[in-house]
């Protein structure tokens, strides 16, 4: 704890005098005399103001232009209670932190907006003795900078996956260049990230762009830096139509096409629900999650694989075989192969336009490819209250064999058989009556080549405008 000297003074003494005066008596009166004591008060008067011990910032602290505002504290001493401190007439929070050899120590802390130049401040401090302290001090706030623009230099502008280099910046008025601080300037990468004035590449190639900004006037520099990594390439060639109960066969060909080798170059296929895998030759399936995987190793610049698996088709829907190509520290590559499982017959069910108009015909037609032979074929067809009926046609084969009678649901005639590999399609022509979403159903009922009775439903929705 730091040792303050008591050094106490009385300034002014206050006497307090009491005279009693004594009474006589004329010669004939009995003498009687009695003599009364005189009291002497002594009371000390505190003159002393108080005393600043530290205060921080120090007196002719510069700051530079970005700093708008400063935190000024400090410790002050006196040897009574201090009521009030100040600084430029702005009320200093203090508080006693502790007492020694009869002197109180306090501490006091605010905050100050500082302008550019030269900013002077006036600390006063009265104690409740009335004696007052002042003491004087300023700060420096540098003038703004004029910067044209900024240059952004990193020691090397081509990097391998995750990478690191060293990046300088300098701001320069078009004439002269000045190097930046950490403080001066801010540095963003749109793919990487900095630490100081690290760049640090991502785990994937291409492109980045590396950005710096001086905050106080908003100038700005950019640089471009290439991240090379492999960039596996993938090529899926097989069905895109499956009849239920039947296998689909798959084939990918992976490439290397950069100027990298690929490090564990890998390979993952996504099935859809409605596919089982079959033949997977080297790979590994995934049963959690309906996937497979195989392994490659890695892979040259330039270097080619093969990759051949089998599905079986469980139940007719439509999906996506998803395959993603990726190495070590490599972005994943992914490509769709789209897939139709089908049963014994397949449904297309569209309409022209694909919007509809008040007050406007539109076509819905329901085409049927029959996968197998199949017999008693019926459609039955119900529409929504948006529209009305106006015609509809059968074409068989190419030919036209009949049409049907306007009502709400409407019910073809059946078709007796239909062989395998042809077709029978439906046109219906319907007039737009009012604004909402048409929801047509087209329900395909048939027997199957093994006499089974099949139905399959087909919902086609048409939003309609005013």
């Amino acid at each position: 704890m730091m040792k303050i000297s008591k050094n106490r003074c009385i300034t002014a003494l206050c006497f307090s005098i009491v005279l009693l005066c004594f009474a006589c008596e004329t010669q004939q009166q009995q003498a009687n005399t009695e003599e009364q004591p005189v009291q002497i008060v002594i009371q000390e008067v505190d003159t002393r103001p108080p005393s600043l011990n530290n205060i921080e910032p120090a007196n002719g602290s510069v700051f530079n232009h970005s700093t708008e505002n400063i935190t000024i504290s400090g410790v002050i001493t006196d040897a009574s209670d201090i009521n009030t401190m100040t600084i430029n007439s702005q009320k200093v929070n203090f508080a006693q932190v502790a007492e020694e050899n009869s002197l109180k120590i306090y501490g006091f802390t605010t905050n100050m907006d500082i302008k550019e130049g030269t900013n002077s401040f006036v600390l006063e401090a009265t104690d409740q003795d009335g004696n007052k302290y002042e003491h004087r001090f300023s700060y420096v706030r540098k003038e703004p900078e004029f910067v044209k623009e900024l240059i952004v230099k990193p020691e090397v502008k081509e990097l391998s996956l995750a990478g690191t280099t060293f990046v300088e910046v300098f701001a320069t008025d078009g004439e002269k260049q000045r190097p930046l601080t950490a403080a001066e300037v801010t540095l963003k990468a749109q793919q990487g990230y900095f630490s100081g004035f690290q760049y640090h590449a991502p785990a994937y190639g291409g492109m980045d762009v590396i950005t710096a900004t001086y905050p106080d006037q908003k100038a700005k520099g950019k640089v471009y830096l290439v991240i090379h990594s492999p960039k596996l390439k993938q090529t899926v060639t097989g069905p895109d139509n499956i009849q239920i109960g039947k296998t689909g066969k798959y084939k990918i060909k992976i490439e290397n096409p950069g100027d990298r080798d690929a490090v564990d170059a890998r390979i993952a296929v996504q099935l859809p629900d409605f596919l089982k895998a079959e033949d997977i030759n080297s790979g590994k399936f995934i049963a959690a999650v309906n996937e497979l995987h195989w392994s490659l190793g890695d892979m040259s610049s330039g270097a080619t694989k093969e990759i051949e698996f089998s599905v079986r088709a469980l139940n007719a829907q439509r999906g996506k075989i998803v395959v993603s190509a990726l190495s070590a520290k490599e972005e994943i590559i992914k490509e769709a192969h789209a897939v139709k499982v089908t049963g014994e017959v397949a449904v297309e069910h569209f309409c022209v336009p694909s919007i509809a108009e008040i007050e406007k015909n539109i076509t819905t037609q329901v085409q049927i490819v029959a996968n197998e032979d199949v017999k008693n074929l019926k459609l039955n067809y119900e529409f929504s209250d948006e529209c009305v009926f106006v015609s509809a046609e059968v074409i068989v084969d190419g030919a036209k064999v009949g049409s049907a009678n306007s009502g709400k649901n409407i019910q073809f005639s059946a078709v007796a058989s239909l062989d395998k590999g042809k077709s029978v399609t439906y046109k219906l022509t319907f007039l737009v009556k009012r604004y909402g979403q048409m929801n047509n159903t087209a329900r395909v009922t048939l027997a199957s080549e093994r006499g089974e009775e099949v139905e399959t439903a087909d919902v086609l929705t048409i939003p309609t405008l005013d």
